[in-house]
């Protein structure tokens, strides 16, 4: 079975996670340097569902070890997950998983969620480069 296809879309978004998470695991702390492979945009709800493919919401910043685990634990990936943006966020994200009329437009629309995420990287990179730390956030396509 092939994997799915990584798009410009996905690229962007990709980074805009790593960014706004400062290249920090979110569950262990482990620090990363710019652009490392071992930090990786780790999904709750897996990236075959456009609804949410690219909801800031529904991503994290994970090193592979940490993605690997909870992976493989769904049961205590809940739970982090619940803790770290709590049970509305969740409601919400179950709605917009729901939602198969938005799962279509962003599927279709592809090039402008890829310029929106160029967009909103370059803001995050501005961010920081005016000395901004910790957690950023950026706007959703």
């Amino acid at each position: 079975m092939a994997g799915i296809k990584i798009t410009p879309a996905d690229r962007w978004f990709s980074l805009c996670v790593r960014e706004s998470a400062n290249w920090t695991c979110e569950y262990c702390g482990t620090k990363y340097e710019e652009k490392a492979q071992g930090l990786h945009a780790s999904h709750y709800y897996g990236r075959g569902n456009y609804s949410l493919r690219f909801c800031p919401d529904n991503v994290f910043a994970h090193c592979f070890s940490c993605h690997m685990k909870l992976g493989s634990n769904p049961n205590d990936f809940v739970v982090w997950v619940r803790d770290k943006i709590g049970e509305g966020a969740i409601d919400i994200l179950i709605e917009k998983r729901n939602d198969l009329n938005l799962a279509k437009f962003i599927k279709k629309d592809l090039k402008s969620v890829a310029a929106h995420y160029k967009a909103e990287y370059g803001k995050l990179r501005q961010q920081r480069e005016g000395g901004a730390t910790g957690k950023l956030q950026f706007t959703e396509y």
